[in-house]
């Protein structure tokens, strides 16, 4: 029978191609292809659970964002040179706070010198509790590729690096190098502009994917689930997947059950980093 979802040929009660449910047949053909939901969920990625009220969990079902959007770099030098006026206050949203140091010239020079320690140590957060980002080490220097550059070896990457920091192009060149890493072929980075919601393209024992990279200071939401979607039909995948380094809205995961997307989460992207390690 021919999937909706992926329009592939299959049979039993999902299809091995997306993992979306096929139209029933009789209950004996379901029941004698009863695994095949266990494989599939198995093969492609751990069941998406969605914890019941009161129910305790074994991690957040809505996970913290992990790092702010503002530099610490940027926030110590504005401090240094522009704290007496409260600059570093107003960059990282705490309009408020840098109006009161900039009508009395840092706290009269004592807030000034305490935010250069806290800035310089790291607990200085920004207006939502966050830390502010640290600078990428100079002892690292990023992998660099021409647009829809095929990857066709595994690189030299830290595969422990903290890819929270990662802006969202090298995060999409790290996924592909962890991917291959995971035994994918013809693994393909997109273009980073006009990439039709798809950031990589990778094939594993004949299936094409389809994956949206997503590295966030938060869970993800729709927009997510649906470019890849969308992308899935332009690039002729058989399957879309989103992989991220936080978790998903419930939103999200009811809209990517519906349309048959894979959510690859933190945990998802932790035990393919772990795959890697162990196979070098």
């Amino acid at each position: 029978m021919k999937c909706p979802n992926c329009g592939a040929e299959g049979n039993g009660k999902f299809c091995e191609y997306c993992g979306c449910e096929l139209p029933r047949n009789t209950p004996d053909t379901i029941l004698n292809n009863q695994t095949n939901s266990t494989v599939i969920n198995n093969y492609y990625s751990a069941p998406q659970q969605t914890p019941t009220p009161n129910q305790t969990v074994s991690r957040p079902y809505i996970q913290a964002p992990a790092v702010s959007g503002k530099n610490q770099t940027v926030a110590l030098v504005l401090c240094i040179f522009l704290g007496f006026f409260g600059a570093h206050y107003f960059y990282v949203g705490k309009a408020k706070i840098g109006i009161l140091y900039l009508l009395t010239m840092g706290l009269f020079g004592i807030g000034w010198l305490v935010d250069i320690f806290r800035i310089a140590t790291g607990s200085f957060k920004d207006s939502s509790g966050l830390c502010l980002k640290k600078a990428v080490s100079s002892s690292h220097t990023p992998t660099t590729y021409s647009s829809s550059t095929t990857v066709t070896s595994a690189r030299t990457m830290d595969l422990n690096k903290p890819y929270d920091n990662m802006d969202g192009h090298e995060f999409e060149y790290f996924c592909g190098d962890l991917l291959k890493k995971n035994e994918f072929s013809n693994v393909e980075v997109t273009r980073g502009s006009g990439d039709q919601g798809i950031d990589i393209i990778a094939y594993k024992d004949g299936v094409k994917y389809g994956i949206q990279c997503k590295c966030y200071s938060q869970n993800i939401g729709n927009k997510a689930v649906q470019e890849a979607f969308a992308g899935k039909t332009f690039y002729d995948c058989h399957v879309a997947a989103v992989l991220t380094n936080q978790y998903f809205t419930r939103s999200a995961k009811e809209l990517a059950e519906h349309n048959g997307v894979l959510l690859w989460d933190r945990d998802k992207l932790q035990e393919l980093i772990e795959k890697a390690n162990n196979t070098q």
